[in-house]
């Protein structure tokens, strides 16, 4: 769905006033110290949270549906984090994202996923887009 605009879209969400100095602040702040943590990234675009969460010390799990977002991503976070694609709203199977072996998500879809790793985790979610 991003393929034909990935690109910008990656510079308007790490430059825009709503996402550099309003959204991505606060779920960062909300997330608190995060070393040590195992953190999933769903929806990672272009990796900002992922690289902010590496630095802090984070293991990164990430996930996306495009393709350039993914290597635009793994060009910021290098081979710290395990950014991958994955095409969740089309109905791809999301147990192969689960936090440690024998926590499967119950249900279907990203709400299943949720309550998948909230059973080893806190999830926190920021929904706006760029």
């Amino acid at each position: 769905m991003y393929e034909d605009f990935a690109d910008a879209f990656a510079v308007h969400a790490e430059l825009s006033a709503h996402n550099a100095h309003y959204d991505r602040p606060a779920v960062l702040r909300l997330l608190g110290h995060v070393a040590g943590q195992r953190i999933l990234d769903v929806g990672c675009g272009s990796g900002l949270y992922a690289a902010e969460l590496v630095e802090r010390g984070a293991e990164v799990v990430g996930f996306d549906g495009s393709d350039r977002l993914v290597q635009l991503a793994r060009q910021r976070v290098g081979s710290v984090a395990d950014l991958r694609v994955h095409e969740a709203e089309r109905g791809a199977p999301l147990h192969r994202l689960r936090p440690q072996e024998g926590v499967r998500p119950s249900g279907g879809g990203p709400a299943g996923l949720m309550r998948a790793w909230s059973s080893v985790g806190r999830p926190i979610a920021s929904t706006g887009q760029p």
